[in-house]
Formats: structure tokens, sequence, C-alpha cells
């Protein structure tokens, strides 16, 4: 695997899930914003800063899956791929949704927005994606 091409599948990725996911919760589902806003800290918050970590590491491990076990020029398979990836962090949610006292009303929309996004993002990873040379 390519480093440089690693990194740059890796910043495109984060870059996608920051802009899509702010297009889906800004501009599409801004009920669910608006529903959620009692439980979440605000941008400036302190705590921020590990929210933002651990979403870059989990960019860091889907990049890595996608290019060690399922590399694809194929958009096709990029999106299964992500979908895939969507599926497994929406049953996540869906865990924490039933777990914690969580307003659930825009657990579904949440759950269809998660496999939708990293699907795109799938799609992005295959666009970058350049197979090794024999």
């Amino acid at each position: 695997m390519n480093i440089g091409r690693f990194i740059l599948s890796t910043i495109a990725a984060y870059v996608a899930f920051a802009v899509l996911f702010t297009v889906a919760m800004t501009f599409v589902f801004p009920g669910a914003m608006i529903a959620f806003a009692d439980l979440m800290r605000p941008q400036d918050d302190p705590m921020m800063m590990w929210a933002y970590l651990g979403h870059m590491v989990q960019t860091i491990v889907l990049v890595w899956f996608f290019e060690k076990g399922f590399g694809t020029k194929d958009l096709m398979k990029g999106a299964v791929f992500g979908g895939m990836f969507g599926i497994y962090v929406a049953a996540s949610s869906f865990v924490m949704y039933m777990s914690f006292k969580w307003p659930t009303e825009y657990m579904v929309t949440q759950l269809i927005t998660d496999v939708v996004i990293f699907a795109l993002v799938g799609v992005v990873l295959a666009l970058l994606h350049k197979p090794q040379e024999a």
C-alpha cells in the first residue's frame, strides 16, 4: 500500500464524511439536530477535540480495510463496501439508541443516513484507489 495514497484517501474520506454529515443534518434533516441539541456539546468545548480524533481513527480504519481487503476502482463495489460499514455503524448507533434515553423520533433517519453516507464515502475511496503494480 502506497503511504501517500493512503494519506490522501484518509484525508479525502474524512472531508467527505464532514461535508456529507453536515449537509445531511443541517439541510436535509434539520429536525434531527434540533432533537439532539440539548445532548450535544458546543463546538468550542475542549472535549470536541477527542470527537474529531475519534472520527479520524474511524476513517483511518475504514481506509485501511478498503485498501487491504477490498481495494477496487469499481464504484458499485466501493458503494457496497461503504454501505456494509455503514450498516455496522448504524447497528452500533441502534444499540446506543436502545441503551440510552435518547429521543428516538429521528433514529431511523440517522441509521439510513449512516448507511447512505458510508456508501458514498466508499465510492470516493474507489475513485481514489490505484491498484498496485505487479
